[in-house]
């Protein structure tokens, strides 16, 4: 038996690895500040498997607040995590803990409770979780919790029942301290998802008994997607073959039916990619209309039945291949090849707009966040999709009269630019390091429908800007290279924009790519949202809030910092620095001729006052400066024989 101590040393540790969660983790720490157990009675150790976010800084802020360590290893799993947190660890119970779950205030006190009452050294304690209240209830999250029972199967569980080595749930259980260091820790190199249940199957060869204690509560505070919940049933799959090829036990394979898996993939394979595209169809039209009709809804559910049962078994078929395992498959079954399935992200980030709009600030102030990661323009998604290059290239392919593939497997463009979507998205995903990643190239404005298409879970953020501010800001864009000769040379070359010297071409810039911008977002109000360049000076913490919001993203500091000590816009080299807040928001077209006035109302004049930036009359009249004189650069003019505004102000 443990002996639960009667003084004022901790009773319980609460073991929480953590990688690159740190919005999700500040949350988790803070709900574990008002639990009704003592202070004094617990601690929290926090394990960071190498995490390259704010994980320290939020550890380092609440440390105050809680009885906590926090130690940083590099990046070696969650198996690894979670041993060094027990090792750590200085109290007889230990609760391993989610970092995406939200402990209910009197959590700590339950579990330790449940222990008093139950103080042999091989019971363990499971709690219960369920979503947090806050969170949107989507058919793919009530199906996984109270239909297919694959996220949270408490359904058919009560209070006090006790439970076997499956029910070993890492993430909401406790247990002694003393019983696992003694009989067996995490394996380290197992698939995630299944390396609880590994050391509780162990566990249970020395006496594990689980008991199920309901008061034990834990809220998980994070949305699962169809797209995301696909991978964690094909990681499952994989961690399932290795369970099983780790002990030949005939109770571990009633668990993990890899013959089963293996006999059936084959046959599940041709019809999972036409089958999830339903189910991701069926989902849009939910979100779209916030309801399904009975039939459908029905349909979606077996939808989901049938691919994570699928997907499950390819996980299981892929980790076979690997290790080099026969398989009895028909000549004519789907390769699954040796390769592993990339991981996507389901819901991507455009933003779009003009150029010289505040794109590139606005996409560095979001990859502040701790969820969220930008990187160069993807410019390949515009010269790929823009004057119908690729779909006159598929047309050309499906129009052959000997017959091509994709016409031969009936492949209409809509699914085969999906499918592209999906290898590009792996390919991005790759790279963005675990975070959801942004997109900051304006050129793909142009392309916006084509690409809402191909990433059908992306969201897009359009950022408006007074078109008056952007010609000025498009037409002075050559100082940033600062050297006459240079800019000559990149203007000899191609590499400069007709809008870097041509006033009238600006003016139509900006018009072309706002309207467009402004047409997808009046289409498309569920995934998009504008916010204004203007708001974004004015009022960055405001304005990020709202971007965050929409976004679904845990609402964090460091984006409306970042916004607020960077320079908005670089087309001034003296405009602002790291150091320094934005420029003002001046009103550059005040020193602009009566033709120069003219021009951007004809080109920009309509999209100017339907964005509501200006009226009419406002545009017309322009400002308090006379029509007479010379331009402030000394009588330089564009292309089109309008001269060059110049004054050196953004």
């Amino acid at each position: 038996m443990t002996a639960l101590s009667s003084d004022d040393r901790p009773l319980i540790s609460v073991v929480l690895p953590t990688y690159q969660r740190a919005a999700l983790l500040e949350r988790c720490l803070e709900s574990l500040t008002a639990q009704t157990l003592p202070r004094s009675r617990f601690e929290v150790v926090v394990v960071d498997d190498g995490s390259s976010d704010w994980t320290a800084s939020v550890c380092a802020r609440l440390a105050d607040e809680l009885p906590m360590r926090s130690f940083r290893i590099e990046k070696s799993g969650n198996s690894a995590a979670k041993n060094l947190g027990l090792f750590a660890s200085q109290a007889p119970l230990v609760l391993f803990f989610d970092d995406d779950d939200l402990a209910d205030p009197g959590l700590l006190e339950a579990h330790v409770e449940a222990h008093r009452e139950r103080p042999e050294e091989n019971v363990a304690v499971l709690g219960h979780t369920t979503w947090a209240p806050e969170l949107e209830i989507t058919p793919l999250m009530e199906y996984v919790t109270e239909i297919g029972q694959l996220l949270f199967s408490y359904r058919n569980l009560e209070d006090g029942q006790r439970l076997d080595w499956s029910y070993f749930w890492a993430g909401r259980l406790s247990c002694k301290r003393s019983f696992v260091a003694q009989h067996g820790i995490f394996a380290q190199g197992f698939p995630a998802i299944i390396e609880d249940i590994e050391l509780g199957f162990r566990l249970a060869k020395q006496g594990l008994d689980i008991v199920h204690v309901r008061s034990a509560r834990s809220f998980m505070a994070r949305p699962v997607s169809f797209d995301e919940f696909a991978q964690r049933c094909m990681r499952k799959g994989r961690g399932l073959w290795v369970f099983q090829s780790r002990h030949d036990d005939p109770a571990v394979k009633r668990y993990c039916r890899v013959a089963e898996a293996l006999e059936k993939w084959p046959s599940l394979a041709p019809a999972l990619d036409e089958r999830m595209e339903r189910a991701r169809e069926l989902e849009r039209r939910h979100s779209e209309r916030g309801e399904l009709a009975e039939g459908d809804l029905s349909e979606l559910r077996e939808l989901y039945r049938w691919t994570f049962a699928a997907l499950e078994a390819r996980g299981v078929a892929e980790a076979a291949a690997e290790a080099g395992e026969p398989r009895d498959a028909p000549a004519h079954a789907v390769a699954t090849g040796p390769a592993r399935v990339p991981e996507i992200c389901p819901d991507p980030v455009f933003i779009i707009g003009s150029p010289r709009s505040g794109t590139s600030i606005l996409a560095w102030s979001l990859a502040q966040h701790s969820e969220l990661c930008t990187d160069a323009e993807t410019d390949i998604f515009y010269y790929m999709l823009k004057d119908g290059h690729l779909q006159r290239a598929f047309e050309t392919s499906v129009g052959r009269p000997d017959g091509t593939w994709l016409a031969n497997h009936g492949v209409d463009f809509r699914r085969f630019l999906g499918h592209l979507g999906l290898g590009l998205n792996a390919l991005l995903t790759a790279t963005a390091n675990g975070r959801r990643w942004v997109d900051q190239t304006p050129a793909n404005t142009l392309v916006v429908d084509r690409l809402a298409e191909m990433f059908p879970g992306a969201r897009f953020l359009h950022i408006l800007r007074d078109g008056r501010r952007v010609v000025h800001s498009m037409v002075n864009f050559h100082r940033v290279f600062g050297d006459p000769d240079t800019v000559e040379r990149m203007k000899a070359a191609g590499r400069l924009a007709p809008w870097t010297t041509d006033f009238g071409d600006a003016c139509r810039t900006w018009a072309r790519f706002t309207g467009i911008a402004a047409d997808f977002c009046g289409r498309h109000p569920d995934h998009a949202f504008t916010v204004t360049n203007e708001r974004l000076i004015a009022d960055p913490d405001q304005a990020m809030r709202e971007v965050l919001e929409f976004l679904g993203v845990p609402e964090e500091p460091a984006p409306g910092r970042f916004l607020r000590t960077q320079r908005i816009n670089s087309s001034f080299v003296d405009s602002g620095s790291s150091a320094q807040a934005p420029p003002a928001l001046t009103e550059p077209w005040r020193d602009w001729l009566r033709e120069q006035r003219d021009a951007f109302f004809e080109a920009a004049g309509e999209t100017m006052v339907a964005c509501g930036l200006a009226t009419e009359g406002e545009l017309l009249r322009g400002g308090d400066s006379t029509d007479g004189g010379g331009t402030a650069n000394g009588g330089a003019r564009t292309a089109s024989g309008i001269p060059i505004p110049g004054d050196g102000r953004p």
